[in-house]
């Protein structure tokens, strides 16, 4: 049984108007059929349609991409992974592989069959879409800065790195990386960013679309999350203490986010595209039996100044019996305007106390102001019957 927690999230949220001006756009997989099961009080459907849409918050128009998308059983895209080039050509979609279960040759030896959907490729120009990795497990999703190469890494470091080339349609694969604990693109350059456990410390690769791999840095402690300045300044870490800010044979300057003890601790990093600004949004679990979570938005340049602590709040997870709650899932969608505002997105997963229950399952974006203001502004809410969504600047 599978018990199901309520989320308290103490954020305040500004009620806004549906169109507002340069506010990007928001892609989603959504299910009509899994929405008015919401709305008309029926048990969540199995399987129905979904399309693939995408909603301009500056117009506040929604637009149907593809039309039935997917026909069949909604659990298949329950961990669905939506990626957005940052010029919104290409948006790449991957859908979970299934597993079978029938009788085997031998009784009490069922046979175990794996079925791969697949992750595909829709291009805005040509309107086409087309499968261009069947091997597709929940994988993360990351396009370069040029929005001509995907990189398609395994979130348990079990394959290989692959990174497909969206204009030439072919797809490479890099070996050597069955330890990688953390990726990001480099921000000027086609090669992506890997760092490897060494045996004192960690070993930070660049691995070029086309070449040889190179050591970039050496650090001594590990390295748990990592990301560039869009500048090409330099970066910034998350190790064993906290945040840092490095730039390999020059500065290296700590910040005030720090591991204060040795509950979880996490830290999703967001760089400008091309800019001089980075976002942290930190969070840190404790508490038995009920688990609370604290988290914290900051903001800081690439030398570490105008470092601030926009936005605080806390989470408790309640077990909730017999009516069923839901968890915000938070992390941080990308940067609005120069250096005005960091996009969250939240995701909330609703759940009965034996059951996951995704009929009101919805995503909802907010933006936090960089020059002053700490309350969230809410600028979209998908509403029941979505199944995974994607903010990009438009």
């Amino acid at each position: 049984m599978r018990n199901l927690v309520l989320i308290c999230l103490v954020l305040s949220v500004m009620s806004v108007s549906a169109a507002q001006a340069g506010l990007g756009r928001v892609v989603y997989l959504h299910s009509a059929d899994l929405a008015k099961s919401s709305a008309d009080g029926a048990l969540a459907p199995r399987s129905g349609r979904v399309d693939l849409v995408e909603t301009d918050l500056s117009l506040g128009k929604r637009s149907i991409l593809i039309n039935g998308f997917f026909n069949g059983a909604l659990e298949d895209f329950s961990d669905a992974s939506i990626a957005v080039s940052h010029d919104g050509r290409y948006i790449a979609i991957g859908q979970n592989s299934t597993i079978t279960i029938s009788e085997g040759d031998s009784p009490g030896e069922p046979t175990i069959t794996r079925i791969p959907k697949g992750l595909r490729l829709w291009d805005r120009k040509t309107r086409q879409v087309k499968v261009i990795y069947s091997g597709f497990t929940n994988d993360q999703l990351l396009w370069s800065g040029s929005d001509r190469y995907l990189a398609i890494i395994d979130p348990y470091s079990e394959g290989p790195v692959r990174i497909y080339d969206a204009v030439a349609g072919r797809m490479r694969a890099y070996s050597g990386y069955s330890e990688l604990t953390c990726v990001a693109w480099s921000a000027k350059r086609d090669e992506i960013i890997l760092v490897l456990p060494a045996e004192k410390g960690s070993v930070v690769y660049a691995q070029p679309v086309i070449g040889r791999r190179r050591v970039l840095f050496k650090w001594h402690d590990s390295i748990d999350e990592i990301a560039e300045f869009g500048n090409n300044s330099g970066y910034a870490l998350c190790d064993g203490i906290g945040v840092l800010l490095y730039k390999p044979g020059g500065m290296t300057k700590r910040l005030s986010v720090n591991r204060s003890h040795n509950d979880p601790w996490d830290v999703i990093l967001q760089p400008q595209l091309n800019g001089s600004w980075m976002a942290a949004l930190s969070s840190y679990s404790y508490g038995e039996p009920h688990i609370n979570d604290d988290k914290a938005l900051y903001v800081f340049r690439f030398n570490g100044s105008a470092f601030q602590r926009i936005a605080k709040w806390s989470t408790s997870y309640l077990s909730i019996q017999p009516n069923g709650g839901s968890i915000m899932l938070m992390e941080t969608a990308g940067w609005l305007g120069d250096i005005s505002k960091v996009v969250l997105r939240g995701q909330a997963i609703w759940g009965g106390e034996a059951v996951v229950d995704n009929r009101r399952d919805r995503f909802v974006f907010w933006t936090f102001d960089v020059s002053g203001g700490r309350t969230g502004k809410k600028i979209f809410d998908t509403g029941p019957g979505c199944l995974s969504a994607v903010w990009w600047p438009g």
